[in-house]
């Protein structure tokens, strides 16, 4: 469980969200090979079958650029601070051991110390799309933690 207030004043996005990186995330969905390069390369650490790869394009494109955008440009950088202290229930935090975008890092030090009962599980050998890559193993942590 965590709860003790670290040495950051907020809590925020790990080091790595520069304004290149969030340009380069803006970007990301552009088109369908942009799209499977940050599948592949960013988003997933296991394989996924053909049907979850064309799923994962699919939804990807299928937004109007605005709303692809806000996350990269804006929400990726805000300071949730305010609203992660408000949260007085116990909370798990489901990390992927090979996330790119959140790593189990960065959850750890920008994240839970802002949440007063919280419990950072890390599942092992998978990414950021962990719906994706291993709901077996999302289930069996939400079943322990029930």
């Amino acid at each position: 469980m965590c709860g003790s207030r670290g040495p950051r004043s907020r809590a925020r996005p790990g080091d790595a969200i520069t304004p290149e990186y969030q340009g380069a995330l803006a970007s990301a969905y552009d088109t369908a090979e942009s799209v499977a390069a940050a599948r592949d390369g960013i988003l997933t650490a296991t394989p996924l079958d053909e049907e979850a790869q064309a799923r994962v394009t699919t939804d990807s494109r299928s937004s109007v650029p605005e709303a692809r955008e806000a996350w990269p440009l804006h929400g990726i950088a805000d300071d949730i601070t305010p609203r992660t202290r408000m949260i007085n229930a116990p909370v798990l935090v489901l990390a992927g051991e090979n996330d790119g975008v959140e790593p189990p890092q960065v959850l750890r030090s920008n994240l839970l110390p802002y949440l007063t009962r919280a419990e950072l599980r890390v599942l092992p050998a998978i990414g950021h799309l962990m719906p994706l890559e291993a709901p077996d193993l999302i289930a069996a942590a939400l079943a322990q933690a029930g």
